[in-house]
């Protein structure tokens, strides 16, 4: 009888350790991998060679790397930004680069395509973030939308997809700002022209 028991035991065992198994694989199965969870799951920071921010009031801001490495930016009212080329924050590019390879989409919260207007991310959306790689078309066009509940998220869709999501705050901050902070600031150094100590920001550097 006792010998039936531990069998019995045994085989439950057995049968719980399958199921966890099972149940662990399909899991898996559905839950995306990492990369798979980003809006630019192939791309890499070195692939991008252009950025185009329209934060939707007007303010149209290109980042375009160079040759050397160094990124210059265009302020303008349109994609090309032909308002004069200054040579970027490369501190500011930096994080705009891991901004963009390392964001995530987050919950979705419609697949519907007529509720996209309500969310401010339909085809006419104004304010998006264009990601080239070296390429005419870019690789990407993430339409930023409305702040979230919260105030510190927003609704974003790539284009050619129907699915909007909610994704958390930071987007904004490291991406939608105006040109003058975009350029590299030089060096405060001493106004030797008034003779009374003061100092002045030298002029931002241009790119001819």
């Amino acid at each position: 009888m006792k010998n039936n028991k531990k069998l019995i035991f045994a085989l439950c065992a057995i049968l719980a350790a399958a199921a966890i198994f099972v149940v662990s694989e399909k899991m898996t199965a559905i839950r995306p991998p990492e990369h798979r969870a980003r809006f630019f799951p192939t791309l890499e920071e070195r692939h991008i060679n252009a950025i185009v921010v329209n934060d939707g009031a007007g303010s149209v801001i290109r980042l375009n790397k160079r040759d050397d490495g160094n990124w210059t930016v265009d302020g303008g009212d349109s994609d090309s930004a032909s308002g004069g080329s200054s040579i970027a924050d490369s501190g500011l590019v930096q994080i705009a680069l891991e901004k963009i390879v390392s964001l995530k989409k987050g919950e979705p919260v419609s697949v519907n395509p007529d509720k996209q207007t309500a969310f401010d991310v339909g085809d006419t959306g104004k304010s998006y973030v264009k990601v080239y790689s070296g390429k005419d078309a870019p690789v990407g066009i993430l339409l930023v939308g409305k702040n979230g509940p919260d105030w510190s998220s927003n609704y974003a869709r790539l284009t050619g997809s129907d699915t909007v999501y909610l994704i958390p705050g930071g987007l904004r901050q490291s991406l939608f700002f105006g040109i003058d902070r975009w350029k590299k600031k030089e060096a405060v150094t001493p106004d030797s022209g008034t003779g009374n100590g003061d100092s002045a920001v030298a002029a931002t550097t241009s790119v001819e």
